[in-house]
């Protein structure tokens, strides 16, 4: 057998004295291969980077060090060294929007840098399967990243790779700039010799020569191209194709988006350097649109902009109002908002919601949960959560009749057995129940849709956090208390019949009936739980179950312990399933 077979670091693999243990890959490309792994003395989860030129290197698959081949040590060194630049270029930045570097090291005749581990999909992906972005979300995003990246600018860094593809977006819609093997420091529109970067459609022309000028317009370039897409979802021409062809605008593409984007792209994708914006505060007033100054709070980071709010015209209401709001999202993005917990706009049909601080909690088999623990409920394990909201109460009939157009009673129809019979509890402020996993998918898409915001089922691990008090946990047995009739609609205290929502004591953070009354529906597939610490963690992967959390009417009162688990399929349907749902921020 050859011993030079293997690519990359199989799941085991310990690296630097057994300080990080190798889980699985998470990418590759020309010049390295990126692990997902966990720090073994801090129990937290990094990413690795390692040196590996694609093509000119092979593993031995016992000792796991790296051998070249078809290029010269000498090669090899100054490529590694460049490798070692993006260590560097990490270890001076510090910006929520730049992944943190952790450590850098050599083993195996190479190098590795470990990195703060994002959880999260790029930009490109989500394109891909999405379609492009509602206009307003990628202004968001595009705002974002643009602060980040004039932050570099201010440190003379330009990151000559700006692309979708290293793009991440949080779970949180928070942007990440990632992938700064590029990087380089620059003087502002100086000839400079730095190696020809090269992404299509994305660098600008200057990048296809390592000698000609550059500076923040080199990068602003590539963050109009990244706009384009977004908004858009096609991939922009590269710069051959556009000495030769006219790219599109993007509002020939697609007429709803506004003047001020599509005047905004245009302009930064300029193939004339001396034609685009040349800082990314122009790149900003251009988007806001010219008239009187709109002053704000400045961020952490210093950025200097100065918004501007756009001149009243007599272009379409639907516009205007896109551009306001566009101009909304930036202002709050970069600081005028003062952090706090935010109020939350009711429609007919939402529930009321309760903001929950993210915070790090053990999830699982607890000593408070007693004797009563099982096996699904183990291991215990660490679990850290961002920031969310979650009903104050289950969904109640009202509120599925107001998006739905359907009572409880059309819902039971549903099921011969149920026709005709007396129901268990009809009424707009009883849960609603008898509803299938995928029903409540149908009810979230339809109250979207009205509402414009983003509601979804929760996590299991949101839901227990929540159940558990989150950050103001007294640590009890039971959603809010350690005696379970105070908190509980359970069988052995039941006349067989569903109860009003909120006729019980509320938990901690003043949220009702997390035990008892009806089952949850969990976003997750059902899994058995894995150890070491969680971050946002989603479930499984797949499966043939959706988790159920929190007893019911018709369980023993064992099953409304906060860590209590059920699972069923997602056709399932039952007097005693109902929902709550959770409202990103």
């Amino acid at each position: 057998m050859n011993n030079l077979t293997v690519k990359e670091l199989q799941p085991g693999t310990t690296l630097y004295g057994g300080k990080y243990l190798i889980e699985s890959v998470l990418g590759s490309g020309g010049f390295g291969i990126t692990y997902y792994a966990r720090h073994t003395l801090l129990n937290i989860y990094c990413a690795v980077k390692e040196f590996f030129i694609e093509g000119k290197c092979v593993r031995h698959s016992q000792n796991n060090s790296i051998q070249i081949q078809g290029v010269d040590d000498e090669t090899f060194k100054q490529f590694r060294e460049k490798f070692l630049e993006e260590a560097r270029t990490l270890a001076t930045l510090e910006h929520p929007g730049i992944v943190k570097i952790i450590d850098v090291f050599e083993e195996n005749n190479t190098s590795y840098i470990v990195m703060s581990f994002i959880e999260g999909c790029t930009l490109q992906k989500i394109v891909e399967k999405s379609g492009r972005l509602d206009y307003l979300l990628a202004v968001n995003y595009i705002a974002q990243l643009s602060e980040t990246v004039d932050y570099l600018h201010k440190r003379n860094i330009l990151h000559r790779d700006i692309k979708p593809d290293n793009i991440i977006i949080t779970p949180d819609n928070k942007v990440i700039l990632i992938d700064f093997g590029s990087a380089r420091e620059f003087i502002n529109d100086a000839t400079q010799r730095h190696t020809s970067i090269l992404t299509q459609g994305y660098a600008p022309p200057e990048q296809y020569s390592s000698t000609s000028r550059k500076g923040s317009y080199s990068d602003i370039y590539s963050l109009g191209a990244t706009f384009y897409f977004v908004v858009t979802g096609v991939r922009p021409f590269d710069v051959g194709q556009r000495y030769t062809e006219n790219l599109p605008s993007p509002r020939n593409l697609f007429p709803d988006i506004t003047p001020e984007a599509n005047r905004t792209i245009m302009k930064a994708m300029e193939l004339n350097p001396t034609k685009r914006h040349q800082t990314i505060k122009v790149f900003m007033d251009d988007l806001l649109g010219k008239g009187k100054p709109r002053s704000y709070s400045r961020p952490s980071t210093g950025t200097d902009w100065e918004g501007t709010s756009p001149a009243p015209t007599k272009s379409k209401k639907g516009l205007l109002i896109a551009s306001m709001a566009a101009a909304l999202i930036i202002i709050i993005i970069f600081g005028v908002m003062i952090k706090r917990t935010p109020s939350v706009t009711k429609h007919p049909g939402e529930p009321d919601m309760v903001f929950v601080q993210g915070g790090t909690f053990t999830m699982g088999c607890t000593d408070e949960q007693g004797k009563d623990c099982d096996e699904r409920e183990k291991p215990a394990h660490s679990v850290t959560l961002n920031d969310f909201y979650i009903g104050k109460y289950l969904v109640t009939q009202a509120e599925w009749e107001a998006i739905m157009g359907t009572t409880i009673r059309q819902q039971l129809d549903k099921e011969s057995k149920y026709r005709d019979k007396e129901i268990f509890s009809e009424g707009g402020d009883y849960p609603m129940y008898y509803v299938n996993w995928d029903e409540v998918q149908e009810f979230i898409s339809k109250l979207n849709k009205k509402t414009g915001k983003q509601y979804r089922l929760p996590t299991e691990a949101e839901w227990e956090f929540a159940a558990r008090g989150g950050n103001k946990s007294n640590k009890t047995k039971y959603s809010g208390s350690n005696i379970v009739d105070n908190v509980a609609w359970y069988y052995e205290n039941n006349d067989g019949t569903i109860r009003l929502v909120g006729k019980k004591a509320s938990n901690e953070l003043g949220i009702f009936d997390m035990s008892g009354s009806v089952l949850e529906w969990c976003n997750d597939w059902y899994g058995i739980y894995t150890v070491g610490k969680k971050y946002n963690p989603k479930g499984a992967i797949s499966g043939s179950r959706r988790v159920l959390r929190g007893g019911s009417f018709v369980c023993y009162a064992h099953s409304c312990r906060v860590s209590y688990r059920l699972a069923a399929t997602p056709d399932v349907r039952n007097v005693g399933i109902g929902f709550r749902l959770v409202l990103v921020p």
